[in-house]
């Protein structure tokens, strides 16, 4: 992330966050973060942890890199990498993926043994359709 993204006199945009734990009822919390054409969305929730809410619960492995795919979330109900989402104007809002993962704390989760096969390949064909082509 940019060190010019001090926030004094930049335009903001809302990042909404899906919060809570495992056994809890989940939540929204909005966070007006400062903005920059070509900000990632894991741009935004590290300026989140950094600068209005150490406690945003977030894994991530690599910056930007798209190596890793420990930053996978849903963006505007979209699977997304957050590393390579890009944050829009009008904002944007972030939840974990509990289809597939379990919840247990706002946007970190750990991925649970599927029931089947054809629940992971039914996930991975409806990623890559989202995702598209390389």
């Amino acid at each position: 992330m940019s060190e010019r993204l001090s926030g004094d006199g930049a335009q903001r945009v809302t990042v909404r966050i899906r919060r809570g734990a495992a056994g809890e009822a989940p939540r929204f919390d909005d966070f007006a973060v400062p903005f920059e054409p070509g900000m990632s969305v894991l741009d935004a929730i590290l300026w989140i942890r950094a600068h209005e809410d150490c406690s945003v619960a977030f894994r991530y492995s690599c910056v930007n890199a798209n190596a890793c795919k420990e930053c996978m979330v849903l963006v505007d109900g979209k699977v997304e990498y957050a590393c390579t989402a890009r944050l829009k104007p009008e904002g944007v809002t972030v939840e974990p993926l509990v289809a597939f993962s379990e919840a247990l704390a706002d946007l970190f989760g750990h991925w649970r043994e599927r029931a089947s096969q054809d629940a992971a390949e039914s996930f991975l064909v409806e990623l890559a359709r989202q995702l598209g082509p390389p």
